[in-house]
């Protein structure tokens, strides 16, 4: 047998012929990355071939893990989700008693748990359907049945995109409801602004119209003064004439009357001359 030489050792990367140094890296990179452990695994089972299971009511007072703990017996559960029930006023009020805080309506409303083999899923389902929940005589899920079906139809890769699709409806009818309330603001901003372009522009006409009106009554009261003021002195006027007329007459008279007394005295001094 002929003894192969032996290499040196380089510091080079390793090339895909030495198979050693390749498998220790791709062993030292899956222990960092944890997100290539499920693909690594030798249990890693595709999402197609995994069954899932539906809860149309889950028994009171029954928490996830609890349920997880009488579904485990039947195989390996991948996934979980639970639906808890919407928060109601009496719920969200601030000062709650020891009484309500217990109250009989069940925490969550639905849940679906996914099973690693749809033969587990299926025989979950048919052992656990419709029997009664196996706990303590003091708890309130004492008695009641489990209501479980085994969903063949259902991936959880539809129920990823069922719920990306309601938290997207939510988005947009959340997005609507704001369009709608600023369209609302904006129109009653609109319309306030024009309530007050009419205001003013009304003030502005009263302010036009009061100022021609008070125009108006100044000219017509100077137009009175003027015709009081011809009036007066038309008045004036005529009196002096009057006077002047009258104080003609008088004189005119004064010196008819000197005439005739010249006269009789005239014909007195001749008759005592005769």
């Amino acid at each position: 047998m002929q003894r192969r030489k032996q290499q040196p050792v380089s510091s080079e990367i390793p090339t895909p012929t030495d198979t050693n140094t390749v498998n220790t890296t791709s062993t030292n990179s899956n222990s960092n990355m944890g997100w290539l452990e499920d693909v690594n695994d030798a249990d890693y089972v595709p999402p197609s071939q995994r069954g899932v299971l539906f809860f149309s009511t889950l028994p009171r007072d029954m928490h996830p893990h609890e349920v997880c703990l009488h579904f485990n017996r039947f195989g390996r559960i991948t996934r979980q989700r639970f639906i808890p029930f919407p928060p109601t006023s009496s719920s969200s009020a601030g000062s709650k008693s020891k009484k309500s805080k217990k109250s009989s309506i069940p925490h969550f409303m639905h849940a679906y748990l996914e099973f690693a083999r749809k033969e587990d899923a299926a025989r979950a389902a048919a052992a656990m359907n419709g029997t009664p929940v196996v706990c303590k005589r003091r708890r309130r899920c004492y008695g009641q049945l489990w209501t479980v079906q085994f969903a063949a139809e259902i991936t959880w890769d539809t129920l990823r995109s069922e719920r990306e699709a309601a938290v997207r409806q939510r988005r947009a009818a959340v997005v609507a409801a704001r369009g709608a309330e600023r369209a609302m603001n904006e129109a009653y901003r609109r319309a306030v602004a024009m309530a007050a372009s009419r205001r003013s522009s009304h003030r502005k006409k009263n302010m036009n119209s009061n100022n021609n009106n008070k125009n108006n009554e100044e000219e017509e009261k100077e137009m009175k003064k003027e015709v009081v003021v011809v009036e007066d002195n038309n008045s004036n006027s005529n009196s002096i004439k009057k006077r002047k007329r009258e104080a003609k007459g008088e004189g005119e008279g004064e010196r008819g009357g000197g005439k005739e007394a010249t006269g009789k005295k005239k014909k007195q001094r001749k008759e005592e001359r005769e």
